[in-house]
């Protein structure tokens, strides 16, 4: 657990990252490095007393905020820098129609008028490459849009945004968890193996880089492909075909 000289020095970290890439994985495993504590920031309008909570540092935090004026007017006010981490487009989409098959297994169908786009009353009486073919339709813009205005905004305050990914996390997990501490000037005492902290409980349902290859048939490559701006695939690896 991390030692701090002083209450300046409490670390503030805040990892905003696109749904499906680890994001509790992540947020356990620096809490517990960090030894801060986690802490929910509140959604909707802002500002509010969890995010000036959090501004006294000593916290952890995990969103999955959009770049849009009020979350990073907010933002810029209450939260020196933070970490912005992405996941390649199709896995993400994947990873979401497992997601929300999930919880309508496990009572929790709900969660699908919580989900952004709703899937329509039609969306449960497809059969899974139905859902996925849905998924890809209506969600994979958003999350290109989403990674998109992200990447536009951290380019011009590189001194305050790190940007990460998925797949460098499960290339070297250690290298990716250093890198992150330094970013938010944390020096742990102990990391540990942070593997410990992958588990279905932490939504780390597979965590394979490229599962979509055998899963997506071969239209839903070739139009998921096409939705994704070839300039994103060439900076952050991920394959164009």
């Amino acid at each position: 657990m991390a030692l701090w000289k002083s209450a300046k020095a409490r670390p503030k970290m805040f990892v905003n990252t696109i749904p499906k890439s680890g994001s509790v994985f992540i947020e356990s495993a620096l809490c517990e490095i960090a030894g801060c504590k986690h802490l929910i920031l509140g959604t909707g309008y802002f500002p509010n007393d969890t995010l000036r909570k959090f501004a006294e540092g000593g916290y952890s935090a995990q969103q999955h905020a959009d770049c849009r004026p009020n979350n990073i007017a907010i933002l810029e006010k209450f939260v020196s820098r933070w970490v912005v981490h992405l996941r390649n487009p199709l896995a993400v989409t994947l990873s979401w129609t497992h997601h929300l098959d999930e919880s309508v297994r496990q009572g929790a169908s709900g969660l699908l008028d919580q989900a952004a786009p709703i899937p329509d009353d039609s969306y449960l009486s497809l059969d899974f490459s139905g859902r996925l073919d849905w998924q890809i339709t209506h969600f994979l813009p958003q999350v290109v849009d989403w990674t998109t205005a992200w990447l536009a905004y951290a380019d011009k305050n590189i001194e305050s945004v790190l940007v990460s990914t998925f797949e460098d996390m499960i290339a070297d997990q250690d290298a990716f968890f250093r890198r992150l501490l330094n970013f938010f000037e944390v020096s742990p005492k102990r990391m540990g193996d942070v593997s410990r902290f992958r588990s279905e409980a932490a939504h780390f349902r597979v965590g394979e880089i490229a599962e979509w290859r055998r899963v997506f048939s071969e239209s839903q490559k070739a139009r998921a492909l096409a939705m994704i701006p070839e300039q994103l695939c060439e900076r952050l690896a991920w394959p164009a075909a």
